[in-house]
């Protein structure tokens, strides 16, 4: 009985490895065979949990990597997503200068139309000018009883030669 509840105590402090030498085949000897196969079970279901343990620990760490690839990868995205963002964002101010280029040009391109209209339409006028001198005159040739008097047609012939002229110039200085 000394030699059980010294060996009780061992085994409560956690030493399992206990070896109780009890050769008695009476009530004692039941016991300390009892006693035996319990410290069999708790050295087996320690050695058990242990083990257990171990496989749950080298599971975590493997679990901890994976979660801190993880999170390594989101950083990484996490950091492209910014600089996508902070791309798309220069670029958005790129297109609305350029956005602004363009409107400025047309506006400078429909002042630039309206003064070619204006241009455009004070030359017709000045072309026509001449024009309409030369038509006049050559009509008023093809007048036989202007035809004879000589001066007269000189004069016509005179006033369509300077009216040419001046359309030549007007077209130079176009």
């Amino acid at each position: 009985i000394i030699m059980l509840t010294r060996a009780a105590k061992r085994i409560s402090m956690g030493e399992f490895n206990v070896r109780i030498r009890i050769i008695s085949r009476d009530e004692i000897g039941l016991l300390a065979s009892s006693f035996k196969n319990m410290v069999a079970r708790l050295r087996k279901s320690k050695e058990e949990l242990e083990s257990y343990a171990k496989e749950l620990e080298k599971k975590v760490k493997e679990r901890t990597r994976e979660l801190n690839q993880k999170v390594n990868d989101l950083e990484k995205a996490k950091l492209a997503m910014i600089n996508m963002m902070e791309d798309v964002n220069e670029t958005n101010k790129q297109l609305l200068e350029a956005q602004e280029k363009l409107k400025e040009s047309m506006k400078e391109l429909k002042i630039m139309d309206a003064k070619k209209d204006e241009f455009i339409s004070i030359a017709a006028h000045e072309l026509k000018t001449p024009l309409t001198a030369i038509h006049g005159f050559s009509q008023l040739l093809r007048n036989k009883a202007i035809t004879k008097d000589k001066k007269k047609m000189e004069n016509y012939l005179k006033i369509m030669e300077r009216e040419t002229s001046r359309l030549a110039q007007l077209v130079t200085d176009i």
